[in-house]
């Protein structure tokens, strides 16, 4: 698979989409100290013995001290994850990992997803921060994502088998695999191409909109694995804040409700090479029939709550991107997908705020 890299600022950024990491990252030596045996000793072991030598005499104000206050060579704890009023602490992020996330307005939170759990991590009470979410999950985390879809997609597969054998009719067919599911998303459906609308949204200052790519049909072409950074912005398309983007389906077809995942929904995120963490920027996702706005139904998407199955970003392409199910909301048919920008992720840099779609593929229509 191809990667893709650049400079920015003093970042490395290598993508697939995307890798980022510290260029030439400076390590961090052991602190030890020749003048005295002691420093040699890991800090409990040293507290051990500080609390028998304590046993033996009585305790003076020097011995006390030394047990309640670290000494000189070896930081408190928190000195390593408490950075620039970020108490990193819980989390396995160190600062050097979303400064890249900070040169604009920083953001109110980083929200961290890992296997089962979600932490949120706010800055110090006195930091001016935008309103904006910094979203980071680890590779298990995703791989949950994945594996809960898949569930409900094959749970739609057995509750149609059923509903045929009875005779009820309708439903998903078989995908040919003894499941249904779709074994190679990536390569399978047919790419989106006709784009009804797309309303640009807000860049972070909130005064001008972001950019409109100048052949939008190119740029959501795809799924792309390698291009630089050149022509980052010619091949995805930035929403920008609560941008938005209506697709009807191709060649007057319907989308359909067919065999296991119906569309898929690729989106750009970038992917740190030091933690292996993903930094990810979400979408709602709707159908309808009728292109009006009262017509459309929402797969549930609510990130800041820990709900990523129904959002459009949870997956990186490498990963097989995001696949929907209609079933999951109850739909048979649609003839129009919408992707809106939640307007609450935090960017990388200025012009790429917002949801990069990458592209759109039919898994089933007629």
């Amino acid at each position: 698979m191809a990667f893709r890299s650049f400079l920015y600022g003093s970042f490395l950024v290598v993508s697939s989409h995307a890798i980022w990491t510290t260029f030439n990252p400076v390590p961090r030596a052991p602190v030890t100290s020749s003048a005295s045996p002691v420093a040699e000793i890991p800090r409990s072991a040293r507290i051990v013995q500080s609390k028998t030598a304590q046993s033996k005499t009585a305790p003076t104000r020097e011995s006390t001290l030394a047990i309640a206050i670290p000494s000189p060579e070896i930081p408190a704890p928190a000195s390593a994850c408490d950075e620039q009023g970020w108490n990193l602490c819980e989390s396995d992020l160190r600062y050097e990992d979303v400064e890249p996330f900070m040169t604009q307005n920083p953001p109110a939170r980083i929200v961290e997803f890992s296997p089962s759990a979600m932490l949120t991590i706010f800055p110090a009470p006195t930091a001016k921060t935008s309103t904006k979410t910094l979203f980071v999950a680890s590779a298990a985390a995703i791989q949950e994502v994945i594996e809960e879809r898949e569930r409900g997609a094959r749970d739609s597969i057995s509750y149609s088998s059923r509903r045929n054998a009875n005779g009820h009719g309708g439903g998903h067919t078989d995908g040919g695999d003894g499941t249904g599911l779709k074994k190679d998303v990536v390569y399978q459906g047919t790419t989106a191409s006709h784009v009804t609308s797309f309303e640009p949204g807000w860049l972070w200052h909130r005064r001008t909109q972001i950019e409109r790519p100048g052949n939008l049909t190119f740029s959501i072409q795809g799924p792309d694995y390698s291009f630089d950074w050149g022509s980052f912005r010619d091949r995805v398309v930035s929403f920008g804040d609560e941008g938005q983007m209506i697709f009807e389906v191709d060649g007057g077809k319907t989308l359909i409700d067919g065999a296991g995942f119906d569309f898929v929904v690729y989106e750009n995120v970038f992917k740190n090479l030091r933690n292996g963490k993903y930094y990810q920027e979400f979408a709602k996702i709707g159908v309808a029939m009728e292109n009006v706005p009262e017509a459309y139904v929402w797969f549930p998407c609510n990130p800041t709550a820990g709900l990523l199955s129904g959002c459009a970003g949870a997956v990186p392409t490498s990963m097989g991107g995001d696949r929907f199910d209609l079933t999951r909301i109850g739909v048979t048919q649609a003839k129009f997908l919408k992707i809106s920008d939640l307007g609450i992720n935090q960017s990388f840099s200025e012009g790429t705020e917002g949801f990069d779609l990458d592209a759109v593929r039919w898994l089933n229509k007629n």
